[in-house]
Order: C-alpha cells, then structure tokens, then sequence
C-alpha cells in the first residue's frame, strides 16, 4: 500500500517510465515505523507549528473516502487514487475539489463527480466504467487489487483496438450486412412506437419523450467486433431522437447495484424487466444479432 496516490507523487522519467515517489508516506502518517530492506526504521515527522501545512500537503483531492474518514485503509484505497488520477487525465479537471480542507472532505466522502462522458463526450463507455468502479465510495465495490484495475484497461485497449484492426480488413458488403442488421432491428423499434403512439405528440405542444432501456444485444456470431459495438450504435441512433430519453448507464449500473446485481454482468430479460419497473421506463430494447451462412 502506497497511501499517498497523487499527480504530485507521479513523475514520467526522460525516458518514458512512470515513478511514484513518496513511498512509505502512508506509514509516516499512522504513525507506524515500517522497516525498508536495509533494516533501517522510517522515522516520522513531528509537524508541531507547521501542522497545518502538513496536513495540507499529506491532504490530497485524490484521497479515499476511508482515509478522510479515518477508518483503516487498505490497497484499494491506492485504487480509488488511481481511479481519480485517470479522471483528472480523461476529463482535465480533479475528480474532487474545493475551496478549503473541509469542502474537499466533503466531496470525497459524499458526492459524486460529473461522468467523465459528460465532460469528454470522446471517452470511451469502457474507460468511463473502469474510471467509476475504481472510484466508488465503498471499498468493497471497487476493483480487489490494482491488478484486476489493470486487467480491465487492458481488455478496454483491445476492445478499442479491434473497429481499427477492422475498418482496413472488413469489405464492404461486411458493413452492408452489419448496416442492415441494425436498420432492421430500429425499423422494429419504430413500427413498434408508431402501433403504440410513441411519436404522436400532442397538437402544438412538444414531443413527450419516453423512457427507454437498451438492454443487452447478444452476439451470436463468431465475430468478436459485434461484442457491445452494435447495442452502442444503436444507442448512438436513438439517443438522437426527439421521442425517447434513453436510461443512462450510469443510471442502470446505480440501480444494479441498489438491487444488488454486478452492474458489470450481462443482463438478463427479467433483470432488465426489474430495472425497467425500478426506474419507471416505459419500455425496453434487447436482441441479437447471429451469422446466415458466411
């Protein structure tokens, strides 16, 4: 456990490594006296009338909920600083922040940061949930070890590489096929509103928007680039309509995990018919998309 996870602490040598620095911080401000590998005991620091600067200085925006609190601290705390560093990287702004030590305490140990996607529109939808995860309040709802936190940003940087990969191998009549699955499936979404009134806004008034979830689009092809590209264009495409307010995921995942359900497995059709019913949608969009011969 490093304790003291923060911009300050993270240094990028001339040839491109990472360093975080301050080691052993964390022990100096329990006040434990932990031994290096020469034997020799890490002495602390006794501030007396410089204390308020210290605290200042060993009190950061990036600080766990638990440390604010003063409740024992554990390596995923290092994994919330983590995940608050990548948001100020993503987002180019602190996670938390304020005007003085208290309204910081408070930010970190009470409220939630705007979602990375609503300052950077560009993020990825994997990069924000990794981001999210690793930021929870409770500790227990984060990643177990900073391990699993690299694991996830590696499975999202192959899942960004794979669309570039394909865009310069896949022919054309590979994208008519994939154009034509989802025209189809939001041509069934259309009829469907059509039948039940969805776009029919009452005479000079503006349009009612309905409440949709799009659920889990499951892939039944061998082709790895159907995995959750097709459920995002088709939120993409809906999103843009006057008619329908789409259900965030942040919103679902909040929701999940109020139910108690891993807001990271797939959803299943009751599971959505719950959160649909929980958040008071009026409807809700799932599907698949499989091969027809090659």
């Amino acid at each position: 456990m490093h304790g003291t996870v923060k911009p300050s602490n993270v240094f990028i040598t001339s040839d491109a490594h990472v360093k975080l620095l301050e080691l052993g911080a964390a022990a100096v401000a329990s006040g434990d006296t932990p031994r290096g590998a020469t034997g020799s005991a890490t002495t602390a620091v006794h501030a007396g009338a410089a204390g308020a600067a210290l605290a200042r200085e060993l009190f950061h925006p990036c600080m766990s909920p638990e440390q604010i609190e003063g409740r024992t601290a554990d390596p995923r705390s290092d994994i919330f600083a983590a995940g608050a560093i990548l948001y100020h990287m993503v987002t180019g702004r602190p996670a938390f922040d304020g005007a003085s030590l208290a309204e910081m305490a408070a930010a970190i140990a009470t409220r939630q940061p705007p979602a990375p996607r609503s300052l950077n529109p560009a993020l990825p939808a994997d990069i924000e949930r990794i981001i999210q995860r690793a930021m929870e309040k409770d500790p227990a709802r984060r990643y177990a070890s900073m391990a699993d936190l690299l694991d996830a940003l590696r499975l999202a940087r192959r899942a960004l590489d794979r669309p570039r990969r394909r865009v310069a191998r896949m022919p054309a009549a590979g994208w008519w096929g994939g154009a034509a699955a989802a025209v189809a499936l939001l041509t069934v979404v259309a009829l469907t509103g059509a039948r039940r009134g969805w776009w029919a806004p009452a005479s000079g008034s503006a349009p009612t928007r309905n409440a949709v979830l799009i659920s889990h689009i499951a892939n039944g092809t061998a082709d790895p680039d159907f995995d959750g590209t097709l459920r995002e264009a088709v939120t993409v495409y809906l999103g843009q309509s006057p008619y329908l307010n789409l259900a965030s995921d942040e919103r679902v995942r909040t929701t999940l995990q109020l139910m108690g359900r891993d807001p990271a497995a797939r959803m299943s059709h009751d599971t959505a018919a719950d959160v649909c019913e929980r958040l008071g949608l009026q409807a809700m969009l799932e599907g698949s998309v499989s091969a027809v011969g090659r």
